[in-house]
């Protein structure tokens, strides 16, 4: 576990989570895509810059479009608490029904 104040502790892995918890949270082996987030209804930033995250979010394996039938409920691969702070490493993605998910990229959680 981690913890950075109350209810902020990294404990408990997500059913179905994948390699990305393996690695520590939100990273891969590969150092290269971890998944993808739901921002909302606007974008959060453009690529290069440092956010912080508004609420807890899922990442997921996938981003819903076109190629997966506009699914949302990928596999999880791991989470971002909420006050995380996340570097853009690429511009996220607009997604039909306006909807922004931001790609996340091994090391774009900040420590």
């Amino acid at each position: 576990c981690s913890c950075r104040g109350p209810r902020r502790c990294r404990c408990r892995r997500p059913a179905g989570t994948g390699t990305a918890w393996d690695h520590g949270n939100c990273t891969t082996a590969d150092g290269g895509l971890v998944g993808y987030w739901y921002a909302g209804e606007e974008s959060p930033g453009h690529a290069g810059e440092v956010i912080t995250v508004p609420r807890s979010v899922n990442v997921r394996a996938d981003y819903p479009d076109k190629h997966n039938g506009y699914d949302a409920r990928a596999p999880v691969r791991c989470t971002l608490a909420e006050g995380d702070r996340v570097r853009l490493s690429q511009e996220p993605i607009q997604v039909p029904g306006d909807a922004w998910w931001v790609p996340l990229q091994s090391g774009d959680l900040l420590e």
